[in-house]
């Protein structure tokens, strides 16, 4: 059993997406790992064993406008040191290494002032194409840790190990995700010295989209259905399977996803 837990928020609209979202994680990453979905109003559907749902108040009170708000409020339920949060669109679509997010773990809890790790290698990409180049951090256990240069989304939402007290000191209330992500970035700018963002030089959570944004709002449609075999997408096995299982309808994702 792992020491940690994945947390995911999640709203009204999106509950169908949990359906996919667990069985893809209980299939690639594992049945016994502990998920703790926050949300509003409960799923009229079970959800597997390792996954427990807390609710934070009335869908209602928390619109997109005020997604950190409801973040917070999350956060403060709990009392994890570090976990991993993903979003309940972020469908995996390959095996994840239990050992290796546990050594990112174990070095989320030994790094000083560390804010987050991003795991799915963002911070190699973007530190590549602002700097030219990568700073290395540490090698452990065959990962290569590297030490982000206060480049674009420093902080970030998707698929990500976060330190909760750090977390909460950082995020502000009365932010849509959005903003969230880009006023937080500006926030810990002027942070260098008392706020560490690693990454590391591969993807550990390999993932697929499973909405597709435009202008803000998730209404063009479900990529593990309009690009299953394009890379980046969830297959056409896992597909078929969870339709077979009334986890995977199109319509009813098509149908909440929209505004």
């Amino acid at each position: 059993m792992s020491d940690y837990r994945v947390l995911v928020l999640t709203c009204d609209p999106y509950l169908e997406c949990l359906k996919p979202f667990a069985w893809l994680f209980n299939k690639y990453w594992s049945s016994e790992q502990p998920v703790l979905v926050g949300g509003f109003t409960p799923p009229d559907f079970q959800l597997p064993d390792n996954f427990e749902f807390i609710s934070i108040g009335a869908n209602w009170e928390y619109p997109a406008a005020r997604y950190s708000t409801g973040l917070i409020k999350f956060l403060r339920r709990i009392q994890d040191d570090v976990f991993v949060f993903m979003l309940e669109d972020q469908w995996l679509n390959g095996r994840v290494e239990l050992s290796e997010i546990q050594t990112c773990i174990d070095v989320a809890r030994s790094t000083n002032n560390l804010l987050r790790i991003d795991m799915i290698d963002d911070r190699r990409y973007m530190n590549e194409f602002t700097f030219g180049k990568v700073e290395p951090y540490r090698t452990v256990n065959g990962i290569e840790f590297i030490k982000s240069h206060w480049c674009p989304y420093e902080f970030a939402i998707y698929g990500t190990l976060f330190n909760r007290a750090k977390m909460l000191k950082y995020v502000q209330p009365e932010l849509d995700p959005w903003t969230l992500e880009t006023h937080t970035t500006n926030v810990i700018e002027h942070e260098r010295d008392r706020c560490v963002v690693l990454g590391t030089t591969r993807k550990l959570i390999p993932c697929a989209n499973g909405l597709r944004q435009q202008n803000k709002y998730y209404v063009q449609g479900i990529r593990g259905i309009d690009a299953a075999e394009i890379e980046g997408g969830i297959t056409e096995e896992d597909k078929r399977e969870m339709t077979g299982l009334g986890l995977y309808d199109e319509e009813k994702l098509m149908r909440y996803a929209k505004r």
